[in-house]
């Protein structure tokens, strides 16, 4: 959901609210192969960080943890 004329009437404060679907605000079709690798990479590093962050905090003795 997207809010429109927030900002754009101070007489009227209540928001007007329309309601769009995923597929048309992901445009799954128009997204760069390229940006969605990087997207995958940094998003699977991240995951790999916090498992290793956990597993230090499991071991914090064992300097190969």
């Amino acid at each position: 959901m997207l809010p429109l004329g927030g900002c754009a009437s101070w007489q009227k404060p209540a928001l007007s609210v329309q309601e769009t679907s995923s597929p048309e605000l992901l445009s799954a079709d128009q997204i760069d192969p390229a940006m969605r690798e990087r997207i995958l990479r940094e998003v699977g590093q991240d995951v790999q960080e916090r498992a290793l962050r956990d597993e230090v905090k499991q071991h914090p003795d064992n300097v190969d943890a």
